[in-house]
């Protein structure tokens, strides 16, 4: 692997709970600057900002933050029910990381991300999509079976292409002149626990109203015509898509602000007077300290589904 070239990703089901106060969309010259202004939509902080950057089409990068109670930005259960689900259902797997996934966040960041024609002018376009990549890899590697589970037609030409054939680019690890794309996984203690958990819940088989009801007020998520308009839903597509959602209701505040907002194990910079955040010390491993990272759920109330779970007394009780 040449280091040197890399594809950079936003894993955002890991600041679900409050998506913009990422560290990305802050205003130095290496961050991606915020919103737009609420009359033009605009960008006007950060390297893209108004009068200093433009998209192809001319103009300036505009963004629409858009995030409900009934449009919100899944978080990593939502995203471990679609990367859990086996071989044997890639059409469920297909719609759900393309409508639930992908189709969602484009409209969520909104502006350029959701005008038709113009979302890969958008400097964000790239890592929504470089994270999606990681999350078909993720689907992918989990077998054999997985690897080679696809849609019939695999010999066809792509449209929109020099005669690239689909089946060229089902393995990341060889696909056309020699290229081998490898993901890394986020490195926070943070990310690392998260996923370490939601691993052991599926291999322990919890069903999903367990893990989608943690720490929660359940609301329903509605189709946004926004979404539906951009890719362009038919009506049966929509009422599937609802569906989808229905069965997975959307997790919204937690009965402790304290167990939801679960921050980065990084320390603050140093500021005269201040004290670093207080650590929280889950029942299995290093401590984490609450910082910066909304999960949109409860850390500590997963760690407790899962170790519950993980007892010998639990085991017995199923039994």
């Amino acid at each position: 692997i040449n280091c040197r070239v890399t594809l950079p990703y936003w894993a955002w089901c890991l600041h679900a709970g409050d998506p913009w106060n990422a560290d990305l969309w802050k205003s130095s010259s290496d961050q991606f600057g915020g919103n737009g202004t609420s009359v033009t939509r605009c960008v006007e902080t950060g390297p893209f900002r108004s009068g200093t950057w433009s998209p192809v089409g001319g103009g300036c990068l505009t963004r629409r933050f858009n995030v409900t109670e009934t449009s919100e930005v899944p978080n990593c259960i939502r995203v471990s029910a679609v990367t859990s689900l086996p071989a044997s259902q890639f059409t469920d797997f297909e719609r759900r990381i393309r409508r639930v996934l992908h189709d969602t966040m484009h409209c969520r960041i909104g502006g350029h991300m959701c005008s038709p024609g113009l979302a890969s002018e958008a400097p964000e376009f790239f890592l929504h999509h470089g994270y999606i990549d990681k999350l078909w890899d993720d689907w992918q590697s989990r077998s054999a079976a997985h690897k080679n589970a696809h849609f019939p037609g695999l010999n066809g030409t792509m449209s929109a292409t020099n005669e690239a054939r689909a089946r060229d680019y089902i393995d990341l690890e060889n696909q056309p002149g020699g290229v081998c794309v490898k993901y890394e996984e986020p490195t926070s203690r943070v990310a690392q626990r998260v996923n370490s958990l939601l691993s052991r819940a599926h291999a322990l088989e919890l069903s999903g109203p367990s893990l989608h009801n943690i720490g929660c007020t359940k609301v329903r998520q509605m189709v946004d015509s926004q979404t539906a308009n951009l890719f362009r839903m038919s009506p049966a597509e929509r009422t599937r898509l609802q569906a989808v959602l229905d069965s997975e209701p959307v997790c919204v505040g937690s009965d402790s602000m304290q167990q939801k907002s679960i921050k980065s194990a990084q320390p603050p910079p140093s500021i005269k007077g201040t004290q670093p955040s207080p650590e929280i010390q889950g029942p299995r491993g290093p401590p984490i300290d609450r910082r910066s990272v909304n999960l949109g759920f409860s850390l500590v109330e997963l760690e407790n589904l899962v170790g519950q779970a993980s007892s010998p007394r639990s085991s017995k009780e199923q039994a």
